[in-house]
């Protein structure tokens, strides 16, 4: 059995894949599983975002009473973008299994005051997390 795929389906599409399909039994033209089945045997997949019929919006579109009302009812249809602070980045660069063990041997040296060793590791440390930056 062809099977298509379509996204994006529009309403006027949806109508007529309806009109040309055979009757599921639930009585709404297609399966629950999203795909309608056409009477010469076709499967199509119905990829649909949000169904236009409950949106209650035409052709022309929305009013301008019904903007202002769905904008008090639901906010702006917008992202938050919630900016990190530069800093919090660079010293998260410091962070992680590989740092947090270089770290442990820059303690390490540092106790047993092996100052080469302690120093070559934070000068290590610190050029990873700059390059990371």
């Amino acid at each position: 059995m062809p099977t298509l795929v379509k996204a994006g389906l529009s309403r006027e599409e949806f109508d007529t894949l309806k009109g040309q399909n055979q009757q599921a039994p639930d009585g709404d033209g297609g399966g629950k599983d999203g795909v309608m089945r056409l009477k010469d045997g076709t499967e199509v997949k119905l990829d649909m975002d949000i169904d236009e019929s409950m949106m209650g919006t035409g052709v022309e579109g929305l009013a301008d009473a019904e903007v202002s009302a769905r904008l008090v009812q639901f906010g702006r249809n917008a992202l938050v973008s919630k900016r990190t602070p530069k800093w919090k980045i660079f010293v998260s660069k410091f962070r992680g299994p590989m740092p947090y063990m270089i770290w442990i041997a820059i303690i390490i040296e540092g106790i047993i005051e092996d100052w080469l060793n302690f120093a070559v590791l934070l000068l290590l440390q610190l050029v990873n997390g700059c390059l990371a930056f």
